[in-house]
């Protein structure tokens, strides 16, 4: 199912949004030998957070062995939503002694962390350590706010991690900033790290501007944690790593 918001001119991001007015996208495919005669469509949502706009029903005139047709349905996300929630809905297609029936869900709303409350409680960061990150007003990437890694000695580590129990697949992502020693040839001496449950997925080092990453999650228990980690000796550049904008993965359950 593909999200269509593009009448909302520059909202739109491919996702739904609260009060929002858009267009689910739903193809039908025909994998069988037999051409499917005039298909019938039905939707039905299965919670309050949608208002289905269109024609709950609709007729897909011919579908081909091995052809596709598209349902086309114009829904309103409940304005009077807060926060993240789940859109729910069941597309039945009937086409003679043929019918399939799938139950899809959506996302609405994205859990944004920006600092902009200058501090650490919009969520259950770990901060619980000698050589925390802090929130900083200097160099943010977005608004007003960012995190940066504490200032560290040789052989040290700064680190900032969440656990969070990720209940549909989603995407993780953050923009990050650098300024450390570089090591080139000889591998990474100074340098920021993005471990997903104590595994390294990525590192940067040296003079690096804010730039995105991201990471699609599937559902399961997580630790997210960035390492400002620091090697024996010597020192370059501002000898810091930055976040900010970061797009955690929901915690929704299905209701």
């Amino acid at each position: 199912c593909v999200v269509d918001d593009s009448q909302s001119g520059e909202t739109a991001n491919g996702r739904l949004d609260i009060g929002e007015t858009v267009e689910l996208c739903i193809p039908i495919y025909n994998t069988g030998n037999a051409k499917a005669m005039y298909g019938f469509a039905f939707v039905e949502s299965l919670n309050d957070n949608i208002i289905i706009n269109s024609p709950r029903s609709q007729v897909t005139p011919y579908v081909g062995p091995d052809g596709s047709a598209m349902v086309k349905i114009s829904v309103t996300v409940n304005p009077e939503l807060q926060g993240i929630a789940l859109v729910e809905f069941k597309l039945c297609w009937i086409a003679g002694a043929y019918k399939v029936e799938k139950n899809y869900q959506l996302l609405i709303g994205e859990r944004i962390e920006d600092w902009d409350s200058g501090d650490f409680s919009m969520n259950p960061w770990n901060t619980n350590t000698s050589r925390s990150w802090f929130i900083t007003n200097e160099n943010a990437y977005e608004g007003v706010y960012a995190a940066r890694s504490a200032q560290i000695g040789n052989n040290q580590t700064s680190s900032l991690k969440i656990s969070l129990q990720v209940t549909q697949s989603d995407t993780l992502s953050f923009y990050y900033f650098v300024s450390s020693e570089y090591g080139g040839y000889w591998g990474m001496y100074d340098y920021l790290a993005f471990y997903i449950n104590d595994v390294e997925k990525d590192a940067w080092d040296g003079e690096v501007n804010w730039t995105k990453a991201s990471y699609a999650v599937s559902p399961g228990n997580y630790t997210f944690e960035w390492r400002y980690i620091k090697d024996y000796m010597s020192s370059g550049g501002q000898d810091m790593a930055m976040l900010d904008y970061i797009k955690l993965p929901a915690e929704v359950e299905s209701k």
